[in-house]
């Protein structure tokens, strides 16, 4: 498997939280839409589960998900991945 491969098997098979597995289905369970159609702060939203999807959960505290949230959209503007605009 190629580097892309195994993040693509990753990224369509991690649990991310209230029966969902992937973050297609975590994108469709947590806004309603394809992971094609969020936003950066809804990205790092579903981010943010992989460290504890349980704990992070919008359904479950939302302040919490925000929160987690928050830190990997800081952390992704620091590495350049986000810019001010």
């Amino acid at each position: 498997f190629s580097k892309d491969e195994i993040l693509t098997l990753y990224l369509n098979r991690a649990y991310l939280g209230a029966g969902a597995r992937g973050f297609e289905a975590a994108a469709q369970r947590y806004f309603g839409k394809s992971a094609n159609e969020v936003g950066p702060a809804e990205a790092a939203m579903l981010a943010g589960l992989l460290k504890a999807p349980t704990r992070y959960a919008p359904t479950a505290n939302l302040k919490r998900s925000q929160d987690r949230a928050a830190v990997v959209l800081g952390l992704m503007h620091d590495q350049s991945y986000l810019t001010d605009a």
